[in-house]
């Protein structure tokens, strides 16, 4: 019985590790994945055509 309780906090510590790296993972990958860095390093390339280029028809 002790091992079960022991072996649950410990669970339940991974858990909010756990979601407090998902937390600040997100906080940071979210607005980079918006494109808060697009005014600092705009594209070289323009993407607009390339999936009519590439789509075959």
């Amino acid at each position: 019985m002790v091992a079960a309780l022991k072996l649950s906090r410990l669970t339940i510590n991974k858990i909010k590790q756990n979601l407090v790296w998902a937390f600040g993972y997100n906080t940071i990958g979210i607005p980079i994945a918006a494109g808060i860095l697009y005014p600092f390093f705009p594209p070289d390339y323009d993407y607009t055509g390339a999936g009519c280029r590439f789509h075959g028809t």
